[in-house]
């Protein structure tokens, strides 16, 4: 006579096989340490942005994000993905501050949640070069 599994072992037996979500590989991998960006400079017609590498340092990618004041990040839709530590916004309107965050990624990691943000305007006359 053959006994059914009891579906708490059959659980346990799924996960086991699975290896818990990640198909077996080992444990799942998390986001990299990374402390965000650290510097934003407007310049003529561009914003300069600048941060440190995520740790460990291989394999990352990172995702800028750009906001207007007032308007909210779109988390699925980065205006950029990039390997360099920096990156030069030129698609502006001068005058006008954009907030900029950056958030880095191991593949199959996700991004990761640092909150560090900073603000920058790109400026239409950089003196003494235009003067």
């Amino acid at each position: 006579m053959r006994v059914a599994p009891r579906p708490a072992l059959l659980l346990a037996l799924v996960l086991v096989t699975a290896g818990c979500g990640d198909g077996g590989r080992g444990a799942p991998r998390v986001a990299p340490e990374f402390e965000g960006i650290r510097a934003a400079l407007g310049a003529k017609g561009e914003i300069r942005l600048a941060w440190n590498a995520a740790r460990p340092a291989g394999g990352v990618t990172y995702h800028v994000f750009r906001r207007r004041e007032g308007g909210e990040y779109d988390f699925g839709a980065p205006l950029c993905r990039t390997r360099a530590l920096t990156y030069s916004d030129t698609a502006l309107t001068t005058g006008i501050d954009y907030f900029y965050t950056v958030r880095a990624e191991r593949r199959g990691s996700g991004l990761d949640d640092n909150d560090a943000e900073l603000s920058a305007f790109a400026v239409a006359v950089a003196l003494p070069e235009d003067d």
